[in-house]
């Protein structure tokens, strides 16, 4: 009996040193641990430039509106949006220069002719005071047609405002950052450039493994 058990743990020992040899001469060539985001340093601010960089048709990744049209087409699962993008506007850190009380900051606002949409983008810090009530009252006094989109790693409703507390034209959307995940995956499946297609991939494996299930 004992002799069997030993036998077992040879085998097992010699077959787990045949898997390692085998994945360190794979390693070379395919290094599928590597991520380069991973040796960067990835803040909010930095992970907002990197969606507001897809979302811009004028980008230096040379795929014009299509990664733009994909992310409204995830939006109109629940709400409807023009697909017009001609003459579409994609801005970071736009200023909320309607409120008078309280200045603020836009993460990312997308100007799309007569619709807005406004990116909050809270991956690792929390709301401030009436952050997205002001949000909505600044928007709803530029147009008819607006949309506050809500974005934490895990897809919670913020604290701040609510769909009944927004102003009429404003439309509030909760994501999760599985949510941009997918989105990105879309993106790479439209993608014309194996460049882009590869830092659309990374940035993929990124978020799921240090936001989504970090």
């Amino acid at each position: 009996m004992e002799s069997n058990i030993a036998s077992f743990f040879d085998e097992m020992s010699f077959r787990l040193e045949i898997i390692k040899d085998a994945n360190s001469k794979l390693n070379k060539f395919l290094a599928p641990e590597f991520n380069f985001l991973k040796l960067m340093y990835i803040d909010e601010n930095k992970m907002s430039d990197l969606i507001a960089f897809l979302l811009n048709p004028s980008g230096s990744h040379g795929q014009e509106s299509i990664f733009l049209i994909k992310f409204l087409e995830r939006l109109l699962e629940q709400s409807r949006i023009s697909l017009d993008t001609s003459g579409v506007k994609v801005s970071r850190e736009s200023h909320t220069y309607t409120i008078f009380q309280n200045h603020r900051r836009i993460d990312i606002l997308v100007e799309l002719g007569s619709v807005l949409i406004a990116i909050e983008n809270k991956l690792w810090s929390g709301e401030q005071d009436n952050q997205l009530a002001d949000y909505s009252d600044h928007l709803s006094k530029l147009c008819d047609n607006s949309y506050i989109v809500f974005l934490t790693p895990s897809g919670h409703n913020p604290k701040t405002i609510n769909t009944d507390q927004a102003p009429s034209g404003v439309t509030l959307v909760v994501w999760s950052y599985f949510e941009v995940a997918t989105w990105l995956d879309e993106c790479k499946a439209v993608c014309n450039s194996t460049r882009v297609c590869f830092f659309l991939d990374e940035f993929k494996n990124y978020i799921l493994e240090n936001i989504v299930q970090g």
